[in-house]
């Protein structure tokens, strides 16, 4: 049914940095009608919320499509192959039109599998102590990983996370910058909530 292969292959389209698209990259596998040519495309900064929802949706997109790749079942598969062509669908029409953002709702996945209370319990704890330093919040992440496999929202922090420890690196921000302390709140954020199972 989808143009996808068992190898799927999972990228980022969106680049936050610069505002750009990979239409190209983006529309492969996807039918649409593009009015423009393809290749990059940069949206206006004024777009702000258009760029926005395309961090989130590109961040949301390679989630998924990580996602994908773990699910055996097929009829699992089908489901989030249909929701990440939907995605990638909204992407495209936010590219066509920055000024309609607001029109375009991020989807909500629901977790695929969940973690008893008492083992949650017996780790927030020490996930909460690991986060004292910006250093660990990689281990934490992998721990939840472990914890909740095929967890979208996990996947989607990760991915951001990848990201910005990438830009750390690489001395373009480091961990003061808004960027990472908004990642580390959601994680912090994430942690509680699973708590609450």
């Amino acid at each position: 049914m989808w143009p996808f292969t068992r190898k799927i292959l999972c990228q980022k389209f969106f680049t936050y940095r610069t505002n750009t698209i990979d239409l190209k990259g983006l529309s492969a596998n996807v039918s649409s009608k593009i009015n423009f040519k393809v290749g990059d495309l940069k949206i206006d900064p004024k777009f702000v919320k258009a760029n926005e929802k395309l961090q989130q949706l590109d961040f949301l997109q390679y989630s998924t499509c990580i996602t994908i790749k773990g699910i055996e079942n097929k009829d699992k598969r089908d489901d989030l192959l249909g929701k990440l062509a939907d995605i990638k669908m909204q992407m495209l029409f936010i590219a066509q039109n920055p000024d309609k953002a607001d029109d375009v709702k991020v989807p909500e996945l629901n977790n695929s599998t969940k973690i008893n209370s008492v083992e949650i319990k017996d780790n927030n704890k020490s996930l909460i102590k690991l986060m004292n330093k910006n250093e660990n919040v990689g281990k934490v992440l992998d721990i939840m990983n472990d914890k909740l496999p095929n967890d979208i929202v996990i996947t989607q922090i990760r991915s951001e996370y990848n990201t910005l420890i990438e830009d750390i690196h690489s001395g373009i921000i480091d961990y003061s910058d808004t960027k990472w302390k908004k990642l580390y709140k959601r994680v912090l954020q994430t942690i509680n909530y699973n708590n609450l199972k």
